[in-house]
């Protein structure tokens, strides 16, 4: 498959509020994903969202019920026929933080219909949380720098912006999970890590705005691909996940279960880190 993402110019599981940990415990949970029929996401991607159903169904078995769900509309077009389907996120509200996996997840998978429906066991260390992390406004834009762009719909080979507000001074990092097992580092580029100011408004990307940032496309040799694009932000300084490439004008790269780990380690050692995440569609109208 094409890579997503041309670079123009030279140059965060879960949406969480949980932190502080009190105590860790072990806990198992159970998650499920259905992937419809005119759903465009990789069999990873969807694995993916089913364990993380099952890392929040472990929390609640461990902590209790307070849990908020966020219902959200995930459009695709296919043939120029366009279509929404219903999706969902589980968040955590003052309860726990998934620690570490304790034995390898069990997935099954089923056909129910012309549905693909895929079920995942977790087994790990939970640990309970009692005080909120800090919270972030962010906003991803297709084809606009202003806010009135928000989408998460893309056209082949639009530009993507990304504006960002921290509550307090801190550090960020943005990535772009791609259909394959590819994760595109966009947030920093040039340096291990990038530096936010308290309210102050950040258009990522945007070079006439002033961004000391490289432009982006997204782009897909599909009719229709999904992309994760995933948001990292802590008042307290990290470095970015190790990646890969070679020269000024490459987009540095590392595989899904890299990053995953890399994440997951981060987020275990700073309790004030925070991680949100948003699908897009980038539809090719051209492709066969």
């Amino acid at each position: 498959m094409k890579h997503n993402i041309i670079l123009l110019t030279v140059i965060s599981l879960i949406v969480s509020s949980h932190c502080m940990a009190q105590k860790t415990v072990r806990s198992e949970g159970q998650g499920k994903f259905v992937v419809h029929e005119n759903d465009h996401i990789s069999l990873v991607q969807a694995k993916e969202e089913c364990e993380n159903a099952a890392k929040i169904d472990a929390l609640r078995n461990a902590f209790g019920q307070q849990l908020k769900e966020e219902n959200y509309i995930l459009d695709t077009e296919t043939d120029g026929v366009a279509s929404s389907s219903m999706r969902f996120e589980m968040m955590a509200q003052t309860m726990g933080d998934w620690v570490r996996a304790t034995k390898p997840t069990q997935f099954t998978a089923r056909f129910e219909g012309s549905n693909l429906v895929i079920e995942a066991e977790v087994y790990g260390e939970v640990r309970e949380v009692t005080q909120a992390k800090p919270s972030f406004d962010w906003k991803v834009l297709a084809g606009g720098t202003t806010d009135s762009y928000e989408n998460n719909k893309f056209r082949n080979k639009e530009r993507i912006y990304i504006s960002f507000r921290a509550p307090a001074s801190g550090y960020v990092a943005v990535y772009a999970w791609h259909g394959d097992d590819q994760v595109s580092t966009f947030v920093p580029f040039g340096t291990d890590y990038y530096k936010v100011d308290s309210g102050r408004r950040y258009t990522f990307f945007d070079r006439n705005g002033g961004s000391d940032l490289p432009a982006y496309i997204m782009q897909t040799d599909t009719k229709n691909e999904m992309n994760q694009i995933i948001i990292i932000y802590s008042p307290n300084k990290f470095t970015k996940c190790p990646d890969y490439g070679e020269g000024e004008r490459t987009v540095r790269t590392t595989s899904y279960a890299e990053f995953k780990s890399w994440l997951e380690n981060s987020m275990r050692a700073d309790t004030k880190m925070t991680v949100a995440r948003q699908w897009i569609t980038i539809i090719n109208d051209n492709a066969r």
